[in-house]
């Protein structure tokens, strides 16, 4: 090659070597000297995610490959070009250090330290990169050294991946485990309710009756009322990020018919702040409805038996309140009266009161039918509501029954003879009321 091949080959060499040299102090703005280090730099991980609103922790360590202890001021840049997040640095026993004074790296050894980034509140969906360093410092000259790197050579670039902390959902059943939205006085009635999280964190959560339900809070109670809820980095199972309770409503006997707003929250206790999730439930409370239900009046101890006059057959009925448990008035479903009355009969006694009747609760009255033999049995029976009360019910049609016994006296004869008793069928239609009684549910 000739001497102008020569200077050609050593102007390409020296460009090289310059365009090397500014590369590495965009790499590294801080370093004076481009002198390789000899004090390495690793992390136990480059790529983290933090929920936000909280702070992840890197474990960073020195290798000092020198004979003699080296001072390194610890360094970070966020590379991104975005406002920093706040950062510190502790020592391995998680005492704070003041990066604005170097630390010490004993000769030959491996120093540990850790560099913690907050990720702010709402950041989630960010991710940001930062370069962490030492600067080799001279404390005799006031020039700082070398720029520590990883082993290879590279630079250690960390990655901080801010994912959602807390994403909760409350859902509510609108339907209770009647299937439907009524709710009674001094009965529980259950509303489902289910919580998620799909958020990082885990969470305490509080199931609470916010002011502005027009149900009194008194009337309602939860399970779970309070308890926690685990997010997916800390759920061992994914049913731990579901929790699946009831809200039971239970209302005092001075709930008026009506209805009424309950609106729930789950309040959650996270990153500092106060999450809830809250969904309205529409409620009513009805008037009673007392009825006569099942089959009318069974007999219950005669068979093909010959009755006579003076003959005794016992019965039973059925009353139903399908309505509320207070009426309009405020007067609630207990001591019911029941009268009844017949013709060619006798019934024993002629009225009979019902404690209480609830929601759904059937009350069975056992009776006595006197067969008096004079004429054909007609039988009356009639819910008349409380006591020394105006009560008012849903539909007071279904009060009344009548009923009849298949019975007709003998003819009378020419002879002025006293006549005989036939044999009675009794037939019975929709009749209530007895001395005997009992509730059934």
């Amino acid at each position: 090659m000739n001497q102008s091949g020569n200077r050609n080959l050593a102007f390409a060499i020296s460009a090289v070597v310059l365009l090397s040299m500014l590369t590495a102090v965009t790499l590294f703005p801080k370093a004076d000297s481009l002198s390789p280090s000899i004090v390495f730099i690793s992390a136990d991980s480059e790529n983290k995610q933090v929920p936000d609103g909280t702070e992840i922790g890197f474990i960073i360590k020195f290798h000092n490959n020198h004979q003699n202890s080296v001072e390194v001021l610890l360094e970070y840049e966020f590379n991104d070009g975005l406002d920093p997040w706040d950062v510190y640095w502790t020592d391995a026993n998680d005492n704070t250090i003041d990066d604005t004074y170097p630390v010490m790296l004993l000769a030959s050894q491996i120093t540990e330290f850790h560099f913690t980034v907050s990720a702010p509140v709402n950041s989630y969906e960010t991710n940001r990169t930062v370069w962490v360093y030492g600067i080799e410092s001279y404390s005799l000259s006031g020039k700082s050294g070398n720029i520590t790197v990883k082993e290879n050579d590279d630079p250690l670039i960390i990655t901080v991946s801010s994912i959602q902390a807390y994403k909760q959902k409350l859902m509510v059943d609108i339907l209770s485990n009647n299937g439907d939205n009524l709710i009674y006085q001094e009965q529980d009635v259950e509303f489902g309710f289910q919580l998620t999280n799909d958020g990082a964190s885990s969470d305490s959560f509080e199931m609470v009756v916010l002011s502005n339900s027009t149900i009194p809070a008194s009337a309602v109670t939860f399970e779970f009322q309070t308890g926690i809820l685990k997010g997916y980095m800390d759920a061992v199972d994914p049913l731990d990020q579901y929790v699946n309770g009831k809200i039971i409503v239970n209302p005092d006997n001075d709930l008026l018919p009506g209805e009424y707003s309950l609106d729930v929250a789950a309040v959650f206790e996270g990153g500092g702040e106060v999450k809830p999730v809250n969904q309205t439930l529409s409620l009513e409370a009805i008037l009673p409805d007392l009825q006569f239900t099942g089959d009318g009046i069974t007999i219950i101890n005669v068979g093909d038996v010959e009755l006579v006059k003076g003959s005794v057959v016992f019965g039973e009925i059925e009353v139903t309140n399908t309505g509320g448990n207070v009426d309009s008035q405020g007067f609630f479903v207990d001591n019911i009266l029941v009268n009844f009355s017949g013709e060619g009969v006798t019934i024993e006694p002629d009225n009979f009161t019902i404690p209480a009747l609830l929601h759904s609760e059937t009350y069975i009255i056992t009776f006595a039918i006197r067969i008096t033999g004079t004429a054909v049995p007609v039988l009356k029976a009639e819910i008349e509501g409380k006591e020394d009360a105006d009560f008012f019910e849903s539909n007071e049609e279904n009060n009344m029954l009548n009923g009849t016994v298949a019975y007709e006296p003998p003819p009378i004869r020419d002879t002025g003879g006293i006549p005989s008793i036939n044999i009675l069928q009794v037939s019975v239609i929709l009749f209530a009321v007895s001395f005997i009684g009992r509730r059934k549910r």
